[in-house]
């Protein structure tokens, strides 16, 4: 990813593709998971509650149970 243009990851970041577009939303998930975490704990989500994610990433967090710390329902 560090040899990317501007536009380049640009367009990776609208539209994402191929190898580069993986890396891009890994990148990307690994530095918002600290502020999805910190909403998750502002909202006082209860048990059976649910969250509907509206976001443009992956919702890799989903994968790892720990991050959700009370039975949720999670949609991406």
């Amino acid at each position: 990813m560090k040899n990317l243009s501007i536009n380049e990851l640009s367009e990776q970041l609208s539209h994402p593709q191929g190898e580069k577009g993986i890396e891009i939303a890994k990148q990307m998930s690994e530095s918002n998971l600290s502020m999805i975490l910190s909403s998750f704990k502002e909202l006082q989500i209860l048990n059976k509650e649910r969250i509907l994610e509206l976001g443009h990433g992956n919702a890799s967090y989903l994968r790892n149970p720990s991050n959700l710390k009370t039975e949720k329902s999670c949609y991406n």
